[in-house]
């Protein structure tokens, strides 16, 4: 992922680290994300394709919290074509463009004291 904000970029290596990624976001939201048309550009057997997302989520960390996120950017995917699993991605940046979170706490009412 690129730099976006006050987050640092982080760069993901196989499917061991994808994995650990999924499943530290599906810990903290849940959500729908939302993948547009692919613009996609053929070179034999690499191709490379911009896609834009959103992703709108929302988050319940404890029973005083929760809120939503919502985030859209793209993602540019290059790919490789290999002779016995076809094409595979080589590469892929993810660019978040914007982003929001809204948190609500439950209110503390303290007890009258008059």
């Amino acid at each position: 992922m690129a730099a976006a904000g006050w987050q640092p970029g982080v760069i993901y290596r196989g499917h061991t680290d994808l994995r650990g990624f999924c499943e530290q976001v599906s810990a903290t939201y849940r959500g729908l994300h939302f993948m547009h048309l692919p613009k996609i550009i053929l070179a034999g057997d690499r191709a490379r394709a911009r896609i834009h997302f959103q992703w709108l989520g929302v988050i319940r960390s404890g029973a005083a919290h929760s809120g939503q996120r919502t985030a859209s950017g793209y993602y540019d995917v290059d790919y490789q074509r290999c002779d016995t699993h076809g094409w595979r991605i080589a590469h892929r940046l993810e660019k978040a463009c914007a982003g929001r979170t809204d948190e609500s706490f439950d209110l503390y009412i303290a007890p009258d004291i008059a």
